[in-house]
C-alpha cells in the first residue's frame, strides 16, 4: 500500500496524538462540563484506536 506524500503520519499515529492531546486538555481544565465533553472525547479516540487495531490485524479476531 502506498503512502500519500502529503500525509507523514498513518491513521494509528494520528489517533494515539488526538487521544493524548485530548486527555491533556481535559486534565487542565477544571470540573464542569467542557472537561468532561473532552474525556468522552478521548474515550472516543480510545474505542476508534481499539476498532482500527482490530480491523488491521491478521484473522480479525473478535474484539475485547
Amino acid at each position: 500500500m502506498r503512502r500519500n506524500p502529503f500525509f507523514r503520519q498513518n491513521a494509528d499515529d494520528v489517533i494515539a496524538e488526538l487521544l493524548r492531546e485530548t486527555v491533556a486538555r481535559a486534565m487542565k481544565m477544571p470540573p464542569g462540563v467542557e472537561r468532561e465533553r473532552l474525556l468522552r472525547m478521548a474515550e472516543h479516540h480510545e474505542i476508534q484506536a481499539n476498532l482500527t487495531a482490530w480491523a488491521n490485524s491478521p484473522g480479525l479476531q473478535r474484539p475485547v
